[in-house]
């Protein structure tokens, strides 16, 4: 019995890598405010890789809370 891996995101490109690494990958984005949480973050002068890594952690875990078992991973990306 395989574990499911489900990417926590919309994005097409990370699901397109994670196809051709040879996973089958569910996609399920995350339902949260990134602006608010973004604006939030940046308020208190967090650093932008710390928004990255917030805003990514943020998604796995509200996909996780709702798919135990799965590994789910959560991706932001910093411009």
């Amino acid at each position: 019995m395989s574990i499911p891996v489900i990417l926590a995101s919309a994005s097409e490109i990370r699901a397109t890598l994670l196809r051709n690494a040879g996973l089958e990958v569910q996609i399920k984005p995350a339902r949260i405010d990134e602006d608010m949480i973004r604006a939030g973050l940046e308020a208190e002068d967090a650093l932008p890789h710390d928004v990255a890594d917030t805003l990514a952690e943020l998604k796995a875990a509200k996909v996780s809370s709702k798919n135990p078992g799965a590994l789910v991973l959560g991706a932001d990306q910093l411009l």
